[in-house]
């Protein structure tokens, strides 16, 4: 099983990838570590209007819930972005080996349009992750410029 998400459903995906038993990759596309005002003091206004609707802080910093377990988490962000560097550099800084981080560079938070759009198939992306064939994985992006990044 996989969990699958963009932007705050990448945060979604992230999270609750390890609370779902039988998941055990996520792919997440410009996530967001957190939209909590202290946990994120530069998003002042991007998710103003979603923020401000939160009434209950239940998970206090979602990047704990990638800690531990068998799962292999992919997180793709446009590296023009840099409200979107940022968040990545929270997850980085926690040292999760089970996380890969891909930087595409030449596009900001629109990650997964781009890839589609310069010829990445989700579809190839998703049966290459859950076969766990990592190099092919790779390859089907190899050609757009980009940086990898292990968070441990």
């Amino acid at each position: 099983m996989l969990a699958l998400g963009n932007s705050m459903g990448g945060s979604a995906a992230l999270m609750f990838a390890s609370r779902i038993t039988e998941c055990r990759h996520a792919i997440a596309f410009a996530p967001q570590s957190s939209v909590h005002p202290d946990l994120v003091p530069f998003e002042k206004d991007r998710w103003e209007q979603y923020r401000s609707r939160i009434t209950e802080w239940t998970t206090p910093d979602p990047i704990a819930a990638l800690e531990g377990g068998a799962r292999r988490y992919y997180v793709f962000y446009g590296m023009d972005e840099k409200r979107d560097e940022q968040h990545i550099q929270r997850i980085l800084a926690r040292g999760l080996p089970n996380v890969i981080i891909y930087g595409i560079q030449d596009c900001g938070h629109e990650v997964a349009l781009y890839l589609r759009e310069h010829g990445t198939s989700l579809k190839d992306m998703i049966d290459k992750v859950c076969t766990t064939k990592p190099n092919e994985f790779r390859e089907l992006f190899a050609k757009l410029p980009h940086k990898v990044f292990r968070a441990g």
